[in-house]
């Protein structure tokens, strides 16, 4: 359970990165 608790912050974690690497693109 622990491992995919950490594994889920991981991927929030890179999909904030990609979100805002995109707007950062698009500006």
């Amino acid at each position: 359970e622990r491992q995919v608790e950490r594994e889920r912050k991981t991927v929030s974690a890179e999909r904030a990165r990609e979100a805002i690497n995109h707007s950062w693109i698009a500006t």
